[in-house]
């Protein structure tokens, strides 16, 4: 009985636009070896039986006859790993403990401590020296205000001591003339004599009101020279304890993240990953890790 050629040429014949499985050999030649047909007690057939040597393994199957005498067909495909050694996977060897790291985060806890504390104090220091700062002010303040008010009233005084001084020295004049009137009038030499002692402790009063106006001017100024200097250290201290409070804060942040780092790898790094895992899923391990 004849074979069905065509169905053993398709089931024996590997194509050459075939795609190429995991599970078929890989990086091997298959060579198809077509010798001349020499003819025989078998001529009648149609076809001869061949090899095909793939690996070490030859398998039979049968091929038409072809024109050509002698005819090698050459097949060349990727070759897969053979096994998991092949890829350097030794999943059964321990994964990283991340003891390392974990060391490397209780030095920068030790490290960032004194920091902290170094902030800290600067910042108490900036704060009290701000404090002391605010109550003379509230004082130079207070100062200022009492000055200024002095310095009103002494102004005002000076004032009356002019117009009053003026008054009597008017009165002086006019008396010297009704005297010069009346030379022999005791009574009113008398008065005359008064009127000018008036005048004089006037021009008294208004030397040591003129000159209490000039001290409680100068006060005033170096009062509020004071306070503008307490201002413009105020100033600064602030602006001082804000970027001291800024560092302070990165500080904080990063020993705050640390610490959660160093509690989160307490119990190893393996072990810590898959708790995470477990508490948000594989996708948020991919993304964090």
């Amino acid at each position: 009985m004849t074979p069905n050629l065509s169905s053993a040429r398709k089931r024996g014949r590997p194509s050459l636009n075939r795609n190429v499985t995991n599970s078929e050999p890989a990086d091997e030649i298959i060579a198809l070896g077509l010798p001349e047909n020499r003819g025989g007690d078998e001529g009648d057939k149609q076809s001869q039986d061949h090899r095909m040597t793939v690996g070490n393994q030859n398998c039979t199957f049968l091929q038409q006859d072809h024109p050509s005498k002698n005819m090698t067909i050459e097949i060349q495909v990727d070759k897969p790993p053979d096994d998991a050694a092949s890829l350097n996977l030794h999943l059964g060897q321990p994964q990283p403990s991340g003891n390392e790291f974990t060391e490397s985060l209780k030095a920068a806890l030790t490290g960032l401590k004194p920091q902290i504390e170094r902030l800290e104090q600067l910042l108490t220091s900036i704060n009290d020296e701000h404090r002391g700062l605010g109550a003379v002010r509230r004082s130079l303040y207070s100062s200022k205000d009492k000055l200024a008010k002095d310095l009103k009233k002494a102004q005002e005084c000076l004032i009356d001591v002019e117009e009053s001084t003026a008054t009597e020295e008017e009165i002086v004049r006019d008396l010297e003339g009704v005297y010069k009137k009346h030379p022999g009038d005791n009574k009113l030499r008398a008065f005359l004599d008064e009127r000018k002692k008036t005048v004089i402790e006037y021009q008294k009063v208004y030397i040591i009101v003129k000159s209490q106006l000039g001290k409680n001017s100068a006060e005033l100024s170096k009062t509020e020279s004071g306070i503008q200097s307490v201002n413009r250290r105020l100033g600064q201290l602030e602006a001082e304890r804000a970027e001291v409070m800024k560092e302070k804060e990165r500080a904080d942040k990063a020993m705050k993240s640390m610490m959660f780092m160093s509690q989160f790898m307490e119990r190893g790094w393996q072990v810590s990953v898959d708790r995470f895992g477990q508490a948000f899923g594989d996708e948020a391990v991919q993304t964090a890790f």
